[in-house]
């Protein structure tokens, strides 16, 4: 009685996926790019809070400064991700298109038969 499939049938079932040309899956590089972009703000509008004796302001300000930059960064990189992205789904549509036979050319047509 053999419960579990053996690990190589589990090896031919499941495929590692494969990253698209100019995919880019660095999620968790540009989450800790944010967090350390939004910390180092605050401590620099800290470090200038303590020096100019303007307790929460600079902090506030820097802080709003970098998230606000953070967010247009995100943006931007989405953007253009989704446009190459669609851009390569309409050269694939239109690649099929030009690939499947056309009604000039019928698919039974032998050479012989249009000569004729």
């Amino acid at each position: 009685m053999k419960l579990l499939p053996s690990p190589t049938a589990v090896r031919r079932v499941v495929r590692p996926m494969q990253p698209r040309a100019g995919a880019s899956s660095d999620s968790l590089g540009r989450g800790m790019d944010a967090v350390i972009t939004l910390v180092v703000f605050l401590g620099i509008g800290w470090l200038l809070d303590r020096w100019l004796g303007t307790t929460p302001w600079f902090m506030i300000g820097l802080f709003l400064l970098a998230g606000v930059g953070t967010f247009i960064i995100m943006k931007a990189r989405y953007t253009a991700t989704m446009e190459a992205l669609e851009a390569e789904r309409r050269s694939a549509a239109t690649a099929q298109r030009t690939a499947s036979p056309t009604q000039d050319d019928p698919v039974g047509a032998t050479p012989e038969a249009a000569a004729s």
